[in-house]
């Protein structure tokens, strides 16, 4: 199916260029964008399923679902442009939410291990901003590094799935990173089970095999990818699923640890929240019968943008700084979280958020994506990958001006492909509640807990 052939109820001009998500952190699936607040991914029938027969008292935690559509897979050159086809859903959506603008990139396949993006118009950056406001725009090199691996992937899949109509089926979900400014994002493997019913014989024993040597056996959760924010630098640190493999309870703690730092101070006040949500979230679903996760992840998000660090005069900051390393010497002589990387007990805080040298005269005017991997031997490796947000403070008016009133932080689960309950037909029905992603929401719950009360005391 080509433009020429297209069904004649459906114009060039309607179509919805859609664009990566660039804050995807996990997954085997590349999410896209279609408009601020929606993203669509391929259609898995379990999880479309799953989502049209959710219990009701899950939607809060899970995102809104919209429906589904068809996207129009073409070649453009040494690329493959993704086009949605409008439907109906689309238009209820856009008819409740307003006006919304849409993406307008082309993803470019340029080899086995890279990718590109073509903005068909001008990109919108911080120095064209009105008002001397800082946009947080999507500059073409900004992407979080598994972002890359996973479209290379997701991209071959859905060339060979749509072929020969070249039209692929994906589900509309929200954009949960949407309303952040500079989106932090924890993605957790829950539960004790990582594989469905459906699953084959050796898919079982190797997924077995690997729960039993990461931290899904004893927390009941591991990590699957994470991106945190640091002021002090205006960069992304990043972690992937393989670094998420190899942490022992130790090293997860320490590395939630790193999720609430932010270069400057722990964000305890993020922590209080995160508490709040995953005591709530456990009791809903200790009442649920019959629901299983099976691989399902869980989202935890908050903004990197802290208006209370940026209010501060530089007394004050200096001051809380005193005061935050105070707290953590005192900590670190009884049941502290070390101040090393979490896999490499010989790094210091001040190794921990490396510096990078500023042009002369100017500081750093976007952040970058710092990607961190361990090797065989288990040494780090840092590599800084792409550029694209400025840290200015929130000014005028934009898109960004009521977004202190919003929500702090979110959490979601996600990622249902493999999920169960009764009033989805499936011959297998289980009784009471998930025992295994309950015992991931107390190990998080507890963790979090011990890290504000380490600082509190």
């Amino acid at each position: 199916m080509t433009l020429g052939t297209m069904n004649h109820d459906t114009d060039k001009d309607d179509l919805i260029q859609l664009e990566p998500l660039i804050h995807q952190v996990s997954g085997h699936s590349s999410m896209f964008v279609l408009d601020d607040v929606t993203v669509c991914k391929p259609l898995i029938g379990r999880e479309y399923r799953f989502y049209r027969t959710l219990p009701p008292e899950m939607k809060k935690y899970t995102p809104d679902f919209r429906g589904s559509l068809q996207v129009l897979l073409q070649e453009v050159g040494e690329g493959l442009s993704l086009a949605a086809l409008p439907n109906e859903q689309m238009s209820s959506i856009r008819s409740n939410l307003g006006t919304l603008k849409p993406g307008r990139r082309c993803v470019r396949r340029v080899s086995s291990s890279s990718i590109e993006y073509e903005s068909e118009g001008e990109e919108e950056t911080a120095s064209g901003a009105k008002g001397g406001e800082a946009l947080s725009t999507t500059h073409p090199d900004t992407h979080n590094p598994w972002l890359e691996q996973c479209h290379q992937t997701t991209l071959n899949k859905l060339k060979q799935k749509s072929q020969p109509s070249n039209v692929v089926e994906c589900i509309m979900l929200e954009n949960l990173t949407f309303k952040y400014r500079y989106p932090c994002v924890l993605d957790l493997k829950m539960g004790t089970r990582q594989y469905g019913d459906d699953a084959p014989e050796s898919k079982r024993k190797s997924q077995t095999a690997k729960a039993a040597n990461t931290t899904t056996i004893t927390l009941g959760v591991r990590l699957a990818g994470m991106q945190v924010y640091n002021k002090e630098e205006k960069c992304y640190h990043c972690k992937n699923k393989y670094f998420g493999q190899q942490l022992t309870e130790e090293d997860f703690k320490k590395t939630l640890w790193q999720f609430l730092h932010n270069g400057r101070r722990l964000r305890i006040d993020i922590a209080d929240l995160i508490i709040q949500k995953l005591e709530e979230l456990r009791s809903i679903i200790s009442k649920l019968d019959s629901v299983r996760f099976f691989t399902s992840s869980l989202l935890i998000l908050y903004d990197g943008y802290d208006p209370c660090s940026t209010k501060l005069t530089r007394r004050d900051r200096e001051c809380e700084r005193d005061r935050d390393s105070r707290t953590t010497d005192t900590s670190s002589r009884g049941r502290a979280w070390p101040e090393s990387r979490a896999g490499d007990d010989r790094h210091t805080q001040r190794d921990k958020w490396p510096s990078k040298e500023p042009s002369p005269g100017r500081g750093p005017k976007h952040p970058t994506y710092i990607h961190e991997t361990t090797t065989g031997g288990g040494k780090m490796l840092r590599e800084q990958v792409s550029r694209g947000e400025t840290d200015a403070t929130h000014r005028g008016k934009g898109r960004y001006r009521n977004r202190c009133s919003k929500s702090p932080i979110d959490i979601r689960l996600i990622d249902f492909a493999h999920a169960t309950h009764k009033g989805m037909g499936d011959s297998k029905i289980y009784s009471g509640p998930d025992e295994g992603i309950m015992l991931g929401l107390e190990s998080l719950t507890k963790i979090f807990t011990d890290i504000r009360d380490t600082v509190d005391h």
